[in-house]
């Protein structure tokens, strides 16, 4: 059992600018296979504690104009008993990680049928996880070019992970991978949909201890899609 708090403050500063003010606790309990399964890559730990967490943000919305609205969001982000393998590969509540991050984001509507959206986000960590890019970025832009249709373009760009020198897979490098869906709604009842993801078919990859060339991403994807509400 846990107590995990979450508060927020909320405050409309001015006509145009909310400000807020969170905190709130988690934790996450040892796993299975944490506890007792043992593979050939592990040991398990009866022993092992809770992961547990805690989580302050301040954050910004202001509406520059009607067409306009900006955001800024500050965050820390603080984890303890992280639960890790140690030199003998047995699992052991090793360490903290403490993350900080800044926020920013814009959305605006150019016209009526145009409306451009993004976000970059940037964080430092006291324990760089391999895995963890310091800077991601955002941007999206939708178009309702006719009655009851949608165009959408986005673009996900994601920073080179932040490795050790000795790190052998300190090659892999910064991707973007864009998408884009063709949606139509017919009335109220019913939305059709057809995407494209990583449109531009970009070899881009994921860091892996395991994996020497690291985890590929998916490449090229067609979807389509049908909805019916009532």
């Amino acid at each position: 059992g846990a107590l995990n708090p979450r508060l927020a403050l909320v405050w409309q500063s001015t006509d145009r600018l909310a400000t807020k003010l969170m905190y709130g606790e988690a934790f996450r309990a040892p796993s299975y296979l944490e506890l007792y399964a043992p593979t050939a890559n592990s040991t398990p730990n009866p022993d092992l504690s809770p992961e547990t967490s805690r989580t302050w943000g301040l954050s910004f919305a202001y509406s520059a104009s009607r067409d306009l609205k900006l955001g800024l969001d500050l965050y820390q982000f603080e984890q303890f008993n992280l639960i890790t393998k140690d030199a003998s590969k047995q699992y052991q509540n090793m360490c903290g990680n403490t993350t900080q991050g800044i926020e920013l984001e814009a959305q605006w509507q150019a016209t009526k049928k145009l409306r451009v959206s993004g976000n970059l986000t940037h964080r430092e960590e006291t324990l760089m996880f391999n895995s963890v890019p310091r800077q991601t970025a955002y941007l999206r832009t939708d178009w309702a070019f006719l009655p009851d249709w949608n165009w959408n373009v986005q673009a996900s760009w994601i920073d080179k992970p932040a490795f050790l020198a000795s790190d052998s897979h300190a090659s892999l490098g910064a991707y973007t991978l864009v998408d884009t869906t063709l949606r139509y709604a017919h009335r109220k009842e019913w939305e059709f949909a057809a995407s494209v993801r990583n449109l531009f078919d970009r070899d881009a990859r994921e860091y892996s201890s395991s994996i020497p060339d690291n985890l590929p991403l998916p490449g090229r994807s067609f979807y389509a899609e049908m909805r019916y509400k009532f």
